[in-house]
């Protein structure tokens, strides 16, 4: 019930009577205030005021299932106040029973929002998209990185069509802005040895709140895009959502049986990649390197003093400075 009222409210720009929602939601007056006490102790913000009713704060920025629309194909859009984690809570659901290719899960907060490495992912309710999608590929396990890249293409295309905004990719999961990161991307998946049962795609981005606002530990690797925009206008989380659903429904359709060379080519041109000279480790030993590109997997491949090499894994450190003469 709680969601519904939270949905009428949003899709009203004024006061909504009392009597009025509980009409249409066939409960009683009292049921009523009770559900809009315990939003509130969600952190959402009503206002009430004397025989007008309900009204959300115009500001809010609020998500919701109908606002976002529907789910790619013909999975199930699931909307969770709150969860551990949105690639968890959907990894665990497809376990249990036959999810839908295309589900979507999202949510307001996360209390263990993860990245890559066994990261975390900083949340504040109200402020970032956290979404997770499946997809079930018919490919082999090895193929399953270049979902990430996929993804990253989508979702920076649904960024810049938005908000104007040019950030950078960064391999293999992250979208930079000014060197910090604006969208992290996790890719995880279930398989038998030869073919993957399923993938899931874990999408965070900072929308809201300013570095400042956030944690001191994350505050000079963070960046949202009320920064990058500014006085620009910044668009609702819920079509943010829906956007990027839209972009990847369209895009994983010339991708089911692996990526093709088309996102190769998208990824390379959005991450000017090309060319950095970068640190990495390999078999316990650092190695120097420069970025020739990415193959169809999502490796890396890059030149060394001792020949070409291809990562697949691990951290790299960009060094500052070009070399595009090799």
């Amino acid at each position: 019930m709680k969601d519904r009222i939270l949905e009428i409210l949003a899709e009203n720009n004024g006061y909504v009577s009392g009597e009025l929602i509980s009409k249409e939601l066939l409960v009683s007056r009292a049921a009523i205030w009770k559900a809009v006490k315990s939003l509130r102790n969600d952190g959402y913000v009503i206002k009430a005021g004397s025989k007008k009713g309900y009204m959300l704060d115009p500001g809010f920025d609020v998500l919701t299932k109908t606002a976002v629309g529907s789910a790619m194909f013909d999975g199930e859009l699931i909307f969770l106040h709150e969860t551990d984690s949105t690639n968890t809570y959907l990894k665990e659901l497809a376990r249990k029973q036959y999810v839908e290719e295309g589900t979507c899960v999202f949510c307001e907060m996360q209390r263990q929002g993860r990245g890559r490495l066994g990261r975390s992912w900083y949340q504040e309710p109200f402020a970032n998209v956290a979404m997770s999608v499946l997809l079930r590929p018919d490919i082999e396990p090895q193929l399953a990185p270049g979902y990430s890249i996929l993804a990253g293409v989508c979702v920076y295309e649904v960024l810049y069509e938005l908000t104007g905004a040019k950030p950078r990719m960064k391999w293999p999961n992250d979208i930079l802005s000014d060197g910090r990161k604006l969208c992290g991307i996790l890719t995880e998946l279930d398989s038998e040895a030869e073919k993957v049962e399923f993938i899931v795609i874990g999408i965070g981005i900072n929308v809201h709140k300013t570095a400042s606002g956030m944690p001191e530990d994350v505050q000079d690797r963070a960046i949202s895009l009320q920064e990058i925009c500014k006085a620009q206008q910044l668009p609702k989380r819920a079509v943010i959502i829906r956007n990027i659903l839209d972009k990847l429904q369209a895009m994983y359709e010339k991708n089911k049986s692996g990526i093709t060379d088309e996102v190769i080519c998208l990824w390379n041109r959005y991450s000017d990649s090309t060319g950095r000279r970068i640190r990495y480790n390999k078999d316990g030993k650092e190695q120097d390197a420069i970025i020739k590109g990415i193959d169809k997997d999502g490796g890396l491949l890059v030149d060394t003093a001792s020949g070409k090499d291809r990562i697949l894994s691990g951290m790299i450190f960009e060094i500052e400075g070009y070399d595009r003469s090799r």
